[in-house]
């Protein structure tokens, strides 16, 4: 039996009305797609503006993302911006990518000898035992080796999920059926999918004026639907997706007291994302995508990325450079812009005086944690959804997908299965 993916919950056959709760990234898009298949849909946003976390300031020298700076395409993204008819800028191709490593960036992550150590983990055999509770490192260690999962890995997810390996959840980002016994077969096997699963090439995209374009047009598309209201109260006989996250999903059904109790055990990373402006360009981030950072490095900030060469027109003056740090928000009495000026000293040659501007957005519930408490979590939300009434669903980057393209692909899914 294919297992389940995509939100918890299942429409009501029976009515083509759909209230949404929160108009943040999920709820904007699977309002578009429920509309687009003949739903009559009406948001509920108790915010004044719509977006959730994604959205873009314009400063004077320049943009300023405040969470996502892009959308990671496959067939399904590409399909919904010719839907839109929004134009967007493809990433800079070629870009070079950095790990910090014995206090210097490197290109490529690894030393050569390590190479020979991957060459004969790959013939290792893949232990089966416990694998549904298995962490990435508990995985991958056998195959790379202690140093390598733990940092260099650690650093390359740290950016997306904002954890080390030995916290995030294997089979939470790796979910499709391992059918190899070794570490080679599954590698093929990884390649071959992704081969499959798009006929485009992935790639990033962003848009003139930002992600603040995708969230406006998306906006534009469902004006007449959303309402700036605040929800208090579930109506059981209403068709109702809530697309806040999981804490406040959790107040919203406090009546319901198991459903309420496993989105509680769902945690969130607390972050800053923080946009410099210079008017001194970091030199290895020339040409370059960004640099990750692992946790050997004992900093605050996880990754930096070099906005300027990955999309160009980011800054309003040609002789100025634009990066984005994304940064631990783990001591809430620290001066962020210290910090920032700090960190920024150590990882490249920049002084503070080379920093024209820095624009911080702090998220308390940035990026859920993809732990094995939030795998057992929906697990056993998926169980109780089953035995459940129809008309009440749940959707959101927490439960399967971290990733706007995800979010996308499931929303897609979502609204063509319950038409």
């Amino acid at each position: 039996m294919k297992k389940p993916t995509g939100p918890l919950g299942q429409l009501n056959s029976h009515s083509k009305d759909v209230k949404i709760i929160g108009a943040g990234i999920s709820g904007l898009i699977v309002g578009y797609f429920l509309k687009k298949n003949g739903f009559n849909v009406s948001i509920y946003e108790k915010e004044s503006k719509v977006g959730g976390k994604i959205g873009t300031i314009q400063t004077s020298n320049g943009q300023a993302e405040t969470a996502a700076n892009a959308v990671f395409t496959n067939d399904d993204v590409l399909e919904l911006m010719d839907e839109l008819k929004l134009d967007y800028i493809k990433a800079s191709e070629g870009l070079k990518k950095y790990v910090w490593r014995n206090n210097r960036a490197t290109t490529p992550p690894f030393k050569w000898f390590e190479v020979f150590r991957f060459i004969i983990g790959g013939f290792k055999r893949i232990d089966f035992k416990n694998i549904e509770e298995k962490s990435i490192y508990d995985f991958f260690n056998p195959m790379l080796g202690k140093y390598f999962t733990k940092e260099i890995m650690s650093a390359a997810l740290g950016g997306v999920y904002a954890q080390p390996t030995s916290v995030i959840h294997f089979k939470s980002v790796f979910k499709s059926p391992i059918k190899s016994k070794t570490y080679f077969g599954f590698i093929k096997d990884l390649i071959a999918q992704k081969r499959s699963s798009s006929k485009s090439k992935a790639t990033s995209i962003s848009f003139q004026n930002g992600m603040q374009d995708f969230i406006d047009r998306l906006k534009q598309e469902l004006e007449e639907n959303i309402f700036h209201q605040e929800i208090k109260a579930i109506d059981k006989n209403e068709n109702i997706i809530i697309c806040t996250d999981a804490i406040e999903a959790s107040k919203l059904l406090c009546d319901k007291k198991e459903i309420s109790r496993e989105l509680g055990k769902i945690k969130y990373n607390s972050m800053i994302t923080s946009t410099i402006i210079t008017n001194k360009e970091i030199p290895y981030l020339n040409k370059a995508f960004g640099l990750v950072i692992p946790p050997e490095a004992n900093l605050k900030t996880l990754g930096i990325l070099s906005n300027t060469s990955i999309f160009l027109s980011r800054v309003k003056n040609k002789s100025h450079f634009s990066y984005t740090l994304l940064t631990k928000n783990d001591d809430p009495y620290s001066n962020i812009k210290e910090t920032i000026h700090k960190e920024i000293q150590v990882i490249s040659d920049l002084q503070p005086s080379n920093i024209i501007e820095i624009e911080n957005t702090k998220w308390d519930q940035a990026i859920p944690i993809y732990d094995l408490n939030r795998y057992n979590a929906i697990i056993k939300l998926r169980s109780l959804f089953l035995n459940r009434e129809n008309g009440l669903v749940l959707f959101g980057n927490y439960i399967d997908g971290i990733s706007i393209r995800e979010i996308i692909s499931h929303a897609k899914s979502f609204a063509s299965n319950n038409s």
